[in-house]
């Protein structure tokens, strides 16, 4: 009887940490969709006090220097940005939701802050028209991932040629909201290139 006792405590015991330790389902997923996109408007700042201020970490990853023009101070670059925001409309209760951790979606899909990289050959770049997805955490934390190349503008000192440093910037500026709406925190790390971003 002892035996059969144990064994059924044995039983119960590795079925509640099979049931702990199970994936959410493609039902899950769907529910945390319907959840957060239920009534979800991206033409609006997504925050719940309309007096608060969206923060927008801003990282750039370098893939490549493709060109570097002194003479015309033209600078081709390649790589994909890092961004990140808390989106207060797109978060949920994890332990109601089958777990779910995370949601991946088109970037168009959702509120994006209107950064433009200005100092490019011919009109700004706005990130924002990039095609690219974008991971949705419980938490309402936004991680969005646009790349591309870029033309951009570097004033070129070649006072020390043939041993000179050139330092190229990036400028970026919120496009269409003022700093008491949206507000860019750069993170930018670049390693071996003199590479630089300011904001305006």
């Amino acid at each position: 009887m002892a035996s059969a006792d144990s064994m059924l405590r044995y039983f119960v015991l590795a079925l509640m940490i099979s049931m702990a330790t199970s994936s959410p389902t493609s039902k899950d997923v769907k529910d945390v969709y319907s959840h957060i996109f239920n009534g979800y408007d991206k033409r609006v700042r997504p925050v719940w006090n309309r007096s608060d201020v969206v923060f927008v970490t801003l990282g750039f990853n370098l893939s490549s220097i493709n060109e570097f023009d002194e003479k015309s101070q033209k600078l081709v670059i390649a790589g994909w940005f890092h961004m990140s925001w808390t989106d207060e409309s797109l978060s949920w209760n994890t332990s109601a939701l089958g777990d779910v951790a995370h949601l991946h979606v088109q970037g168009d899909s959702i509120w994006l802050p209107k950064i433009a990289l200005m100092n490019t050959f011919g009109r700004a770049n706005i990130l924002s028209q990039l095609v690219s997805s974008a991971v949705i955490n419980a938490d309402g934390t936004v991680e969005w991932f646009p790349g591309d190349s870029f033309v951009v503008t570097c004033e070129v000192d070649i006072t020390y040629y043939p041993f000179d440093t050139q330092h190229c910037v990036l400028d970026f500026e919120i496009w269409d909201a003022s700093m008491s709406e949206v507000t860019i925190k750069t993170q930018f790390r670049i390693n071996k290139h003199e590479i630089f971003c300011r904001k305006r």
